[in-house]
């Protein structure tokens, strides 16, 4: 498999993470919204849902670090991003990581279809 700069993989990651954040981001304020339409009672007990918010935190504090990390790395350090991109479960980041991308009109590896899969 070709081997690419390291600095350009983590920058991957650096952006992943900003859509990871961004999503949580979404979902906590969808939370919050329907937070204001559930009683005192309920609201008690689905609060924890409000975590949403640490991970939206750690998400963007994790993308800033990744990002800083790799403003200190040589340009000449490269890896095999395609090798280690192989046992992640979610095939569209998978593909976006290691810098390939789906086939025009092949939706089948995109994570964010909205698709949910209930254990």
């Amino acid at each position: 498999m070709p081997r690419i700069p390291l600095t350009e993989v983590l920058g991957r990651v650096s952006r992943e993470l900003d859509l990871l954040a961004a999503e949580a981001g979404d979902l906590d304020r969808a939370i919050a919204a329907g937070l204001r339409c559930v009683d005192a009672g309920g609201r008690r007990q689905i609060a924890h849902l409000q975590r949403a918010d640490f991970l939206r935190q750690n998400a963007e504090d994790l993308a800033h670090f990744v990002s800083g990390v790799s403003s200190f790395l040589p340009d000449d350090i490269s890896v095999d991003a395609d090798s280690a991109a192989g046992g992640l479960q979610m095939r569209a980041l998978a593909r976006r990581l290691a810098g390939t991308h789906c086939p025009p009109g092949d939706e089948s590896g995109d994570d964010r279809s909205g698709e949910v899969e209930l254990l």
